[in-house]
């Protein structure tokens, strides 16, 4: 196996993780809203079928940060994540001396 491909299996296992997590914690928090926000729907469509608002929402925040991690893990010094660090550590120097 290719330092490339092992590359590209780990970004691909590290993005599929984050979206199972991520996805399973945002559908946790969205399906009872959903219900309670959207009632007519879930009546309408049954319980097990109920796909609201929230739910797809979720869904696509958990895919947005399964391709971040995925594509951070591909090239993680790309210059955009070296921008989005510096960042960060500019955030972290004026926290500290406030």
């Amino acid at each position: 196996m290719s330092k490339s491909s092992a590359k590209l299996i780990r970004a691909f296992v590290a993005g599929c993780l984050a979206f199972g997590i991520v996805g399973s914690l945002c559908a946790a928090l969205a399906i009872p809203l959903d219900q309670m926000l959207f009632p007519q729907s879930a009546s309408a469509a049954g319980a097990a079928s109920h796909n609201g608002p929230l739910l797809v929402a979720a869904f696509l925040f958990a895919f947005a940060a399964a391709a971040v991690i995925f594509l951070y893990g591909l090239a993680p010094e790309a210059a955009i994540w070296l921008s989005f660090r510096r960042r960060l550590d500019r955030l972290r120097a004026r926290r500290s001396r406030d």
